[in-house]
């Protein structure tokens, strides 16, 4: 099953738990970890409202700083509405895409 997260909050409090319960290696592996780090993407640009869910609550920041990880915004480029350059791109991991839809924090 996929988890899809509805916010950022959601996304972070979802990674959240799967790194607390960590044991053994995996454990010993997260903190040998060179960078732990939340990363939340959203795609800038277009028209419309300011794009506000990018909130994490008090509760979640104090989870993230026990588990000695950083948070890090990237915000990247608004899309061409057309041409060749929009019609080729495709969207990867670097990315994501994330105008309209829900930011992705990922742990590395």
């Amino acid at each position: 099953m996929r988890f899809v997260a509805k916010n950022a909050n959601s996304a972070a409090k979802y990674l959240l738990r799967h790194i607390e319960r960590l044991k053994g290696t995996a454990l010993d592996s997260w903190r040998q970890a060179h960078h732990r780090i939340f990363d939340i993407g959203v795609r800038a640009g277009g028209p419309g409202r300011a794009y506000e869910e990018v909130q994490l609550s008090a509760g979640t920041l104090k989870r993230i700083a026990a588990v000695r990880a950083q948070i890090k915004v990237t915000v990247y480029p608004a899309e061409a509405k057309s041409g060749p350059a929009a019609r080729g791109r495709r969207q990867t991991a670097s990315n994501p895409g994330t105008r309209g839809r829900t930011p992705r924090a990922r742990a590395r």
